[in-house]
């Protein structure tokens, strides 16, 4: 039964995802895009970078709010 639900739900996925590939010009370069990025280690160094220092900084704010209800 669950089996049964979740593959028609990938299938219907994936009719979506194929059909949105085939008309949209958009999508498709927006997933080149993609892999061309994924591919070069400099930028995908510098992105990883700025995703700790956005977490870190995220996490250095909750610490403030909490510190400054405590007081």
């Amino acid at each position: 039964m669950i089996a049964n639900l979740s593959q028609k739900i990938e299938i219907g996925f994936w009719d979506m995802v194929i059909v949105m590939l085939t008309n949209s010009q958009l999508i498709r370069k927006l997933i080149a895009w993609g892999i061309q990025t994924y591919q070069n280690e400099a930028l995908m160094k510098k992105i990883a970078l700025g995703v700790v220092i956005a977490c870190g900084g995220f996490a250095t704010g909750i610490l403030a709010f909490t510190i400054a209800s405590l007081i």
